[in-house]
């Protein structure tokens, strides 16, 4: 198997080409970015997915003081005019404190820094007669909010050299490995110069306005935790739950937390499907009443066993329910059988629903239905003889023997 790389020349890319050959073992060879045009194309592409954090250079003092110089703002926003901050008066001597930012308050807020490539974009004038040049370079440290405990995070390359009229610089600095940021620290960026021979010099820092002179941070990923939710197992401190819940650890316990764990049993004040409100659901068991209506000579039949469950969604009832056993009284008379439903049906009911069951004794296995006029309580007993057309009500004397069964499955408007 072969490879291609592109071969870099200076700060260009060139096209030549090199198979590299990974079938023996070798390890291939990947350049990293070290030169400006180099880096600037890496920093296109993490602009572009959104991992850059932009520190924006200030000419507002912060409310901390570093040393002998003023420490100005670093924040995310970008001021609308341009601005430049002065330092005169650069020796030759090496490694002179020139410019120092810090974070405002509160920020990063616990933003770790992750490996890799750390770019300062600065605009940079250097004035004064027969003025030297001055070899300048960076570094970033973690502060205490109040500006102490200072710990060094990095140090950039230097640019060397820096003279002239107003000129943009690109100087990077490598963090070899993540370093986690405590949540109360600060951010402080110093700039430092080394002048080389000539006259003292007065170097001007151009910040705000169009020349964007920016600390770009590598944001690890959990800045996309408030509006992704991670599969990656690394699951924020608490998952948002909308509605005011308390939010959770982790998606089953923010399951739980929204009444839809494996122990709960959830409610809803409505489910919105198109034009389709579904804005009820109900289900359980009931007790069904036996009734006979109207006729002579009435006995009620009892029953050892009676078992009825429901279910409601939305306007319409699905139901069951199974009736048998010599319980006690034994049915008699003309009166009508009528059972209790378990959710009154609906003003325009008035229908025969689809329903079936099975009678013992008198009108032995007859498939029937039942009635269920407009807002009924109970469904009355219909049945249709065997091998005929004709068909009648179903009443008490039906019910006369010992082995009397009702079972009756179906479903009504409500």
């Amino acid at each position: 198997m072969t490879i291609i790389k592109k071969r870099n020349s200076g700060d260009e890319l060139d096209h030549t080409y090199v198979d590299q050959d990974v079938t023996s073992g070798a390890t291939p060879i990947f350049g990293s970015p070290t030169t400006g045009s180099q880096v600037a194309i890496k920093d296109y592409v993490d602009h572009a997915i959104g991992t850059i954090l932009d520190y924006q250079f200030n000419n507002t003092a912060s409310n901390i003081d570093q040393e002998s110089e003023t420490t100005y703002k670093m924040t995310t926003l970008i001021e609308a005019g341009e601005e430049t901050i002065s330092r005169a008066t650069i020796t030759a001597a090496a490694d002179q404190l020139l410019f120092v930012f810090a974070t405002e308050s509160g920020e990063p807020g616990g933003l770790d820094l992750v490996l890799g490539t750390y770019n300062a974009h600065v605009h940079l004038a250097i004035s004064g007669g027969g003025a030297r040049t001055v070899d300048t370079y960076w570094t970033l440290s973690s502060i205490d909010d109040d500006g102490t405990n200072e710990v060094l995070l990095m140090t950039s390359e230097t640019e060397p050299a820096v003279s002239g009229s107003e000129t943009a610089y690109d100087i990077h600095a490598v963090l070899a490995a993540d370093v986690e940021v405590a949540t109360a620290s600060r951010f402080l960026f110093k700039f430092y110069g080394s002048g080389n021979s000539g006259n003292d010099a007065t170097m001007a820092f151009h910040v705000e306005g169009l020349t964007g002179t920016h600390l770009a941070i590598k944001a690890p990923s959990e800045i996309f935790n408030t509006i992704y939710a991670r599969t990656d197992g690394n699951s924020p401190t608490q998952l948002p739950v909308a509605g005011g819940g308390t939010g959770a650890a982790n998606a089953g316990d923010a399951a739980e937390a929204l009444g839809v764990g494996a122990t709960d049993t959830p409610t809803f004040a409505g489910v919105n499907l198109g034009d389709e409100n579904l804005n009820t659901y109900n289900e359980g068991t009931w007790t069904p009443t036996i009734t006979l209506v109207g006729g002579a000579g009435n006995t009620v039949p009892v029953f050892t066993t009676n078992d009825a469950e429901f279910t409601q969604i939305g306007n319409k009832v699905f139901f069951s329910l199974y009736f048998t056993g010599d319980g006690g009284d034994e049915g008699a008379g003309t009166g009508v059988v009528n059972i209790a439903l378990p959710v009154t049906a609906s003003g325009s009911s008035n229908i025969l629903p689809y329903t079936s069951y099975f009678l013992c004794q008198g009108l032995d296995e007859v498939l029937g239905g039942t009635y269920i006029g407009p807002l009924a309580t109970t469904m009355s007993l219909r049945y249709l003889a065997a091998n005929t057309h004709v068909g009648g009500t179903i009443t008490g004397a039906e019910f006369a023997n010992v082995g009397r069964v009702i079972r009756i499955t179906g479903f009504y408007l409500v």
